[in-house]
């Protein structure tokens, strides 16, 4: 089991490197609202469906939501939907990870060994001791023409300076992530964030820079992604549930009520409010990408399960001014073609677990 920031010879340019899971694997994904998993195999170069499904939280609560009532619910759904493996890879929420770009003197991987901690401080909110941390050199993407070479073979010139990717989370996370999956029975080979999950499931290997909006239900997670990596990400705490809430305020509905008006008309004029403050959160990220890395955002992807309300890809489009569509990550994988219609529906919501199940197959 692993956390790191990068896998060197992981194509998305995720966490640490971790052993293929032979046969079939688990991604898994814990929300803050609901339990996603996806189960994959490898067939040759094809990465085959097994078996995914959703459970909602919500049912576990009252009171507390512990993590024995979360293994409870991963127990729950591995039953429901049959899973096989015990194999997982698995997200963490975005939220209990802290993610920065620093730039430092060349230096080999020895002497970072020793100079990381120190920088870290300088950035993390928090005492070394209570956090993993890890960093990653990023490529020098100015001169070279294809960053998977650069991973694979190194640069042949060094630059005076270079960009490191830091990341720390909180130990105290990973211990209740490891609670919740041996209460689960769940063996996981490695953790992610959510954010490089997703960016995996929905762009694949690309040299674009590209703004992924996941649309949750608590929260929207807004980040760029430049040749596979993550570089930017912010949080916006305005999700489903406040949209659902402004619906129901408005409509005068009860939150049950709005929630089917929401999924059956889509996007309501009365929730202009709220995505605004998404779109606001967007531009401003966007800007300052432009302004620090002279760089344009090409192409916005939408995840989530806010991504599947109809309006919002148009909507979004016309805002940001900018090419816009929902993922569609199932495609990525072959799976029973009377199923294609729901997959290509469920997708937005599953790809942070299809991300994790690709890279634990090894896709």
């Amino acid at each position: 089991m692993s956390f790191s920031v990068q896998g060197i010879k992981d194509i998305a340019k995720t966490f640490s490197p971790s052993q293929i899971i032979s046969g079939s694997a688990l991604g898994i994904d814990i929300g803050t609202s609901s339990i996603k998993i996806v189960q994959l195999r490898k067939e040759k170069d094809i990465a085959v469906l097994e078996s995914y499904g959703e459970i909602e939280l919500s049912r576990y609560e009252g009171g507390a939501l512990s993590p024995e009532k979360i293994s409870s619910a991963l127990m729950d759904l591995m039953s429901e939907i049959k899973t096989s493996s015990k194999s997982a890879g698995v997200s963490i929420l975005s939220s209990s990870t802290l993610i920065f770009v620093v730039e430092m003197p060349t230096r080999d991987e020895e002497q970072l060994k020793l100079l990381m901690p120190a920088e870290a401080k300088k950035y993390i909110p928090a005492h070394s001791g209570e956090v993993m941390l890890d960093w990653f050199k990023m490529p020098d993407v100015e001169s070279q023409q294809n960053v998977f070479d650069a991973m694979n073979e190194g640069s042949s010139v060094a630059p005076k300076r270079q960009k490191i990717l830091l990341a720390a989370i909180y130990k105290e996370t990973i211990g209740t992530y490891g609670k919740i999956l041996k209460g689960a029975g769940v063996s996981p080979r490695f953790y992610e964030i959510e954010a490089s999950s997703g960016a995996r499931a929905s762009l694949g290997a690309t040299t674009d820079t590209v703004l992924i909006i996941d649309l949750g239900a608590t929260a929207t997670k807004i980040y760029i992604v430049e040749r596979n990596i993550v570089r930017v990400l912010h949080t916006v705490k305005v999700g489903g549930n406040n949209l659902t809430k402004a619906l129901a305020e408005k409509k005068q509905l009860d939150i049950k009520g709005a929630e089917n008006l929401k999924r059956a008309q889509g996007l309501d004029p009365s929730l202009e409010p709220e995505l605004e403050q998404i779109v606001a959160e967007a531009n401003f990220v966007i800007g300052s990408y432009r302004e620090q890395q002279k760089k344009e955002v090409t192409q916005v992807i939408l995840i989530g399960g806010g991504a599947r309300m109809m309006g919002i890809e148009d909507y979004l489009k016309t805002k940001l001014q900018l090419p816009a569509e929902v993922a569609r990550p199932f495609n990525r994988t072959k799976g029973p073609i009377v199923l294609e219609g729901s997959l290509h529906d469920a997708g937005p919501i599953f790809a942070n677990a299809i991300g994790l199940a690709l890279r634990a197959v090894g896709m």
